[in-house]
């Protein structure tokens, strides 16, 4: 489902940027909109270079160079395609999201999902509170002490307890909603004879949140003689188990920052990395990596180091994982805790440093994993067969041929064979790469376009300042386009920016104050519609960016008139041509009248 632009602008309009950007950094009042410091995880500060305006409902770093809109900020910061960011909005500003007015079913599988994710969240309060309220020698006090999760922790990740109580959950929520909805969720079940009765008791809870704040399910660790030692949500409409990863809701800005995720299998496992500083860190639900796991992890980087215990069982799932990651076109990278470790007693004993700079020099996990298979065969020519036979189902999953052709090479070198055998026991052989599963709870994301905006041609600095005035003042604006300068930009994208923004005024004035905001969600980086921010450029009096646009307006020309004026040289260089020399002359002309202005 692709949203309209008129709803995506509806979205925007009922949300302001200020509030959002809010809850992430501390924002200052700074003459006609907000300063602090900047809130992305990869640009550490500490003087504040982070603007926000609420009139344009914009946002520009002049330290990382990050700008846009609210769609903007949440794809950097949170990760969230674009779809998913107006759809979170839509439903924070109480806004329905387009529906056929013929499916009445879809609406309302639309709101039992709404209804399980509000009971979810109750139920998650609820063991927050239980757990705020034990005392200090109760043992799972004595246990958050012994792992060393900080109060900081336990707040941010929402951390609870279940009751040792057969219906305390379920005497709770039966004022809320019907039990019947709490059993669809897995947290309670129906009584022989009449109520209900609670699924997670004496455990420490865990609730597995969305990178939109949703809570989804939960995980239990039982502190009593029930099996099993953890325990997760049963399958549900809003949750299952191989499509989510514990600790996204906070760790996706740092995957997206430090363009790498680091996957462990459990809830301590992430909580001892993530407070230890690894931050880019996801936790599978103590379960196998999915192919659904890999399409959510790709969403974020191809970058993935892939982080199990070190005892066999854990090196067995991290090598199930490998053909996963390969087929989804990720670049899976991993390592062997020694001497059976887990991450978490890891980090207890050998400190963070030791465990970031082991994370920093993982090897591919293809190469950890044909050096432990070759140990397994020698090196007669039938167990080079046997290798090949053990290995293949690995290397076609692999789709980007690069890749592939480097692996091939590599086994070649292991075996001591040319790699065009390797080849050969591969040929007529391959796998599809993996395609992106329908959802049937979430529309489908709206495409971000790219407009040229990665280009590796420098913009003069002209040239930046004068799309950078256009949107900072309408005055501004409308003294560019009398000045007919917009055709005579030498910077492709720029040019394509500044058509963009003289056609959009055109059509509706009065949206001057939201084009940069109403632009930014047409690009892949929106910065430079919003680098008007910049104090440097907010602090000027509006006589001062007058003078300032009109030496913009003045260098912009004279650059296009001597890119003239060289073109027709290297014409004259080759053929004598009258009325290209009189044209010559002309521009001399202008570029000297120029100079007198």
């Amino acid at each position: 489902m692709r949203f309209s632009p008129d709803f995506i602008d509806k979205v925007r309009d009922a949300t302001n940027i200020v509030e959002i950007i809010s809850q992430h950094t501390q924002l200052k009042r700074s003459g006609s909109g907000y300063t602090g410091l900047c809130p992305f995880p990869d640009h550490k500060e500490k003087t504040a270079s982070f603007s926000v305006s609420d009139t344009k409902q914009a946002f520009y770093c002049f330290g990382c160079k990050r700008g846009g809109n609210v769609y903007t900020f949440l794809r950097h910061y949170q990760g969230l395609p674009f779809a998913e960011a107006v759809e979170m909005l839509a439903e924070r500003a109480n806004i329905p999201l387009p529906q056929n007015a013929n499916d009445k079913a879809a609406a309302a599988e639309d709101e039992r999902r709404k209804q399980f994710l509000r009971l979810n969240r109750d139920a998650a309060i609820f063991y927050h509170e239980q757990l705020n309220r034990l005392p200090s020698n109760h043992p799972v006090r004595q246990y958050i002490r012994k792992r060393g999760l900080s109060d900081a922790t336990i707040e941010t990740f929402m951390l609870g307890y279940a009751p040792d109580a057969w219906s305390a959950l379920a005497e709770h929520l039966k004022h809320k909603k019907p039990l019947e909805t709490a059993e669809g969720l897995g947290l309670v079940r129906p009584r022989k004879g009449t109520g209900f009765y609670d699924v997670f008791r004496n455990r420490l809870m865990f609730p597995i949140i969305s990178p939109v704040g949703e809570v989804l399910g939960f995980g239990g660790r039982v502190f009593g003689n029930d099996t099993p030692k953890y325990l997760n949500s049963s399958d549900s409409p809003v949750f299952t188990k191989g499509r989510v990863f514990y600790g996204l809701n906070e760790s996706s800005k740092y995957i997206r920052a430090e363009d790498a995720v680091v996957v462990v299998e459990g809830y301590m496992d992430f909580l001892a990395l993530y407070q230890a500083g690894v931050r880019n860190v996801v936790a599978t639900l103590g379960t196998a990596l999915t192919e659904e796991h890999a399409r959510v992890l790709k969403r974020y980087t191809r970058n993935v180091v892939v982080l199990f215990d070190g005892d066999a069982a854990g090196q067995a799932a991290a090598e199930r994982s490998l053909p996963i990651l390969l087929k989804a076109e990720l670049l899976p990278r991993g390592f062997a805790l020694p001497e059976q470790l887990d991450p978490d007693e890891y980090v207890q004993r050998e400190g963070p440093d030791r465990l970031k700079a082991e994370i920093s020099a993982a090897p591919d996990l293809f190469v950890s994993y044909i050096s432990r298979l070759i140990k397994k065969f020698g090196g007669r020519s039938t167990d080079k067969v046997r290798f090949m036979e053990a290995i293949k189902p690995v290397l076609l999953q692999i789709t980007d041929e690069r890749l592939r052709d480097l692996y091939i090479e590599e086994i070649s070198s292991r075996l001591g064979v040319p790699s065009e055998w390797v080849r050969k026991s591969l040929k007529g052989q391959r796998v599809e790469p993996m395609q992106p599963k329908a959802s049937t709870q979430a529309p489908q994301s709206t495409k971000i376009p790219s407009q040229n905006n990665n280009l590796k041609v420098p913009i003069p600095n002209e040239e930046r300042l004068l799309l950078g005035l256009a949107l900072m003042r309408e005055s501004y604006l409308t003294q560019l386009i009398a000045a007919k300068v917009d055709d005579l930009v030498t910077h492709p994208h720029i040019q394509e920016l500044l058509s963009l923004v003289i056609q959009r005024y055109g059509q509706r004035p009065s949206d001057f104050d939201k084009l940069a905001s109403i632009l930014s969600s047409e690009f892949d980086d929106p910065s430079l519609l919003t680098q008007h921010l910049d104090p440097k450029l907010v602090g000027l009096t509006e006589e001062q960016g007058k003078q300032l646009l009109r030496d913009c307006i003045q260098k912009v020309k004279q650059r296009f008139l001597k890119s003239q004026a060289k073109a027709i040289i290297n014409e004259l260089k080759t053929q004598t041509d009258p009325q290209k020399l009189e044209q010559f002359v002309n521009i001399l002309r202008d570029r000297k009248a120029l100079e007198k202005e």
